[in-house]
């Protein structure tokens, strides 16, 4: 065996234990998505729209389209948002419509010329648990109910994002082969678990998105569910 295939087949191996201390990656099925509304400005088309995961869960999200026609396919980038303490913002920070103007990246890279998708995560805007409020309580119940279930919430999260990118490349504007994803703190978090998982990633870009877990430990750091939820994950990796 060549080097080069020893290193490809270490990363496989890596690749596959950690989709297993996530709870496991479920295998995916048909998109299945509507429209919910389209609205135009000068430089782009805004659609909220929805699409399901394997628990047939319903994942609101904006697509934002370029207003241009010199292109037949543009390039797409799915942008998870950050956590912040803001249970209420979600994906309506990452297109303007609300919390920090400075995170709305989606509205810089749209009028770029790329297709963007936002969706909201888990625990977040308008995935807040049923019931709940939209603080600490509704992300900390969840984390725990997918725990006993064997499964976690950065599993969660990751997959809805590849279920995300299974619609963004059924859309006849996108060219499949240029799909990149960009997040800052908590959407930086799960593109770093991702990129990992996910080969159909062309680029990935995390801001400020992990640390090693000594440092979590050392600071007392429970901000945010993302990444404190993996099974035994210390007796294989720190990053």
């Amino acid at each position: 065996m060549t080097k080069i295939k020893e290193v490809k087949k270490e990363i496989d191996r890596k690749r596959h234990l950690l989709e297993r201390l996530m709870g496991s990656i479920p295998k995916r099925r048909k998109v299945q998505a509507g429209i919910i509304e389209r609205k135009e400005f000068p430089h782009y088309f805004r659609e909220k729209i929805f699409y399901l995961n394997e628990e047939k869960e319903k994942i609101p999200a904006y697509l934002l389209l370029p207003k241009s026609f010199s292109k037949k396919k543009f390039s797409g980038i799915i942008i998870p948002h950050q956590h912040g303490g803001s249970w209420r913002d979600g994906k309506s920070e990452t297109v303007g419509l609300s919390g920090n103007k400075k995170w709305a990246m989606g509205l810089n890279l749209v009028r770029k010329g790329f297709v963007i998708l936002a969706p909201d995560s888990k625990c977040f805007e308008e995935r807040v648990i049923s019931g709940m409020k939209p603080d600490v309580w509704n992300e900390r119940f969840e984390a725990m109910r997918l725990l006993l279930l064997g499964k976690t919430l950065a599993g969660r999260m990751v997959t809805d994002l590849i279920y995300g990118l299974d619609y963004l490349i059924s859309r006849p504007e996108v060219d499949s082969s240029c799909i990149g994803c960009i997040g800052f703190s908590m959407g930086g978090g799960q593109v770093v678990f991702w990129s990992a998982l996910d080969m159909r990633l062309q680029a990935a870009v995390s801001i400020g998105g992990f640390a090693n877990y000594e440092s979590y430990f050392k600071n007392r750091t429970v901000h945010c569910f993302l990444l404190s939820r993996h099974y035994s994950i210390l007796l294989f990796f720190d990053c």
